[in-house]
């Protein structure tokens, strides 16, 4: 067991962290699944925004560390946050796409409506 403060290694009879003093909390049942993101972190960081999908990792993991040394809430904490970083690489990609669709939009019909104006204001 770790201490979920400072991470020192704790004795199994410990009721507080002999380093930092914080209170030994213990949950009686673990719960029966945990997602922490990983997978859609990996995949959001292959896919779509490298940045957001790395921090998404990141967090995904401590999720994993926390749940595996007994800290359920900061578990959860952690894997909500890797989940929401992964949402947001997510919706960053979509909006980059969906600039890159205006912008090649942009390019195909600027140039024929301007043909059209030019060609409209030289006949009176």
């Amino acid at each position: 067991m770790f201490c979920s403060k400072c991470g020192t290694r704790l004795e199994e009879a410990a009721r507080s962290c002999p380093l930092c003093g914080e209170p030994c909390r213990r949950q009686s049942t673990p719960p029966v699944s945990f997602d922490s993101g990983l997978v859609w972190a990996i995949l959001t960081t292959v896919c779509c925004c490298q940045p957001f999908g790395i921090a998404a990792i990141v967090l995904a993991c401590q999720a994993s560390s926390y749940a595996a040394a007994g800290n359920f809430d900061a578990a959860e904490k952690a894997a909500k946050s890797s989940k929401r970083f992964s949402l947001i690489a997510c919706l960053v990609f979509a909006g980059l796409i969906m600039l890159v669709i205006l912008s090649q939009l942009l390019m195909f019909f600027v140039p024929f409506l301007l043909l059209l104006f030019a060609g409209a204001a030289s006949n009176p």
